[in-house]
């Protein structure tokens, strides 16, 4: 899920710490995270992502009934 844009303010929530005051910004998986062309994929898989979830109809397909014999 893509997170909501959200303009700077300027001003901080009182009651809410940043993010890059929580999380180790040194460590291996954010480093990652930075290194990932993140436009790219967007950009390429974006035509098969959708923000919706899946109706269960389509999300649980029937197995294939085998008999055995």
């Amino acid at each position: 899920m893509r997170p909501k844009e959200r303009r700077e303010t300027g001003q901080s929530d009182l009651l809410r710490s940043r993010l890059d005051a929580i999380i180790d910004m040194d460590h291996a998986l954010v480093k990652l995270a930075r290194t990932i062309d993140w436009g790219f994929l967007e950009e390429r898989f974006g035509s098969v992502y959708s923000d919706k979830p899946a109706s269960l109809s389509n999300r649980f397909q029937p197995r294939p009934r085998f008999r055995v014999q």
